[in-house]
């Protein structure tokens, strides 16, 4: 079959690093390793261009949605709209609906991320409603399948794929001298970054601790910046500034390593607006057995299942630094179990995908 993703520069483009990217990075490699052709359209590039990234796996660039949308008409089975503009979503409606008329390619909507508002969620659904010809509205979280498939015949529910390599077994698992405590991902106060550098500072007066932050700072926000200049300059937490610009296979080993020793992987979340509905990073930590301290947002406890470590938004630092002053090893043994066992249960293994594609690709 020929699969095109379609979607702009800023969340779509193959090499960006961001859970958006990383989600559709994956089901594009994943297809293309089982015999599919697929191709990327990207809209607002610097210039056009194309590059094959494998013999059956191509990146095809544009300045304009108009150019992007044009090149789209050819013989593709199936299309699947990641991320758009605002002004480009109606047009993209207009358009889904005439290529399927002329083309008759199934047009697929993924739902990348959600609201807590009603009206914000019926714009959602129905945009994809509308846009999703003989396809399906694909939800990547147990709360937006909940709520699309009361609407909607079309839902259709996945969760973000987590390549095999990050899976373990609880005896695969280092046991670390000191409780490895770490922090990855981007510096932004959503993610409790202010919180979780004052419970890094306290845990640095208990010798069993050994905690780390590893982040990517944002320097065109000003409160990511401050913080990262911050963190650059003091010597109370270990602090190592990723400069991870794009995705390569070599970043993710990285990432893996480092999961891999991790004891205590720290995500917690204000709210799930600016990243996938199913965090991948929280996945991620699922798959290399990191008991993950986390808050009750969104889907995030429907997912990590019940646990001690899942703790109150409102006050998290306060019930952080009784959790882990209060932790044992024996504990964590514990809880790497009872993750083991969930993750069976979730199966959100890369290759564990194939049935659940080829049922969206019939």
């Amino acid at each position: 079959m020929k699969i095109a993703f379609l979607g702009h520069n800023n969340f779509s483009d193959y090499f960006k690093i961001g859970g958006f990217e990383s989600l559709t990075r994956r089901l594009a490699f994943y297809l293309s390793s089982r015999g599919h052709f697929v191709d990327y359209f990207i809209y607002n590039a610097e210039s056009a261009k194309e590059m094959e990234v494998f013999p059956n796996l191509k990146l095809k660039y544009f300045q304009s949605f108009e150019d992007c949308s044009d090149a789209l008409f050819q013989s593709y089975d199936h299309i699947f709209k990641i991320w758009l503009n605002r002004r480009e979503r109606i047009r993209y409606i207009l358009f889904s609906k005439r290529i399927h008329y002329l083309t008759k390619a199934r047009c697929h909507s993924i739902i990348l991320n959600w609201s807590d508002s009603i009206f914000k969620q019926k714009l959602i659904l129905l945009e994809a409603m509308m846009s999703s010809h003989d396809g399906r509205i694909i939800c990547v979280s147990p709360r937006q399948y909940r709520k699309i498939k009361t609407w909607s015949k079309r839902a259709y529910f996945l969760y973000p794929p987590v390549p095999d390599e990050y899976f373990l077994k609880p005896e695969e698992k280092s046991k670390n001298e000191k409780i490895k405590v770490a922090f990855l991902g981007m510096i932004t106060p959503d993610k409790y970054i202010e919180e979780i550098i004052e419970l890094f500072k306290d845990l640095r007066r208990d010798p069993r601790f050994d905690c780390i932050i590893h982040a990517i700072h944002d320097s065109r926000n000003k409160r990511s910046f401050e913080i990262h200049q911050w963190l650059s300059r003091q010597k109370e937490v270990k602090y190592i500034q990723e400069d991870i610009q794009k995705y390569s296979p070599e970043g993710e080993k990285k990432v893996i390593s480092l999961l891999r020793e991790t004891d205590i992987f720290i995500q917690p979340f204000r709210r799930l607006v600016n990243t996938l509905d199913t965090p991948l990073l929280l996945l991620e930590a699922m798959a290399s057995l990191c008991a993950v301290v986390t808050t009750p947002t969104g889907s995030v406890p429907g997912i990590y299942g019940k646990s001690p470590f899942i703790i109150s938004r409102d006050h998290f630092l306060e019930e952080a630094r009784i959790l882990l002053k209060n932790i044992t090893y024996q504990r964590i043994l514990k809880e790497r179990e009872r993750i083991f066992k969930r993750n069976g249960e979730l199966n959100f293994a890369l290759s564990s995908m194939g049935p659940a594609l080829d049922e969206l690709l019939r």
